[in-house]
């Protein structure tokens, strides 16, 4: 049964440090810019359902 918990932690603190790293590179690409030529380009499309 440790087995299991300690295979459990890991995979918790494997997703917390994913949406970690995902995080700061939203931010990062946010602070480049990236995102709103992304939000503008995303907003021109059609999203009714086809």
């Amino acid at each position: 049964m440790s087995a299991l918990a300690d295979q459990s932690d890991a995979a918790v603190e494997a997703m917390s440090t994913a949406q970690e790293q995902i995080a700061n590179l939203m931010a990062d690409l946010k602070e480049q810019g990236v995102l709103d030529d992304f939000y503008a380009f995303a907003a021109t499309q059609n999203r009714q359902p086809t």
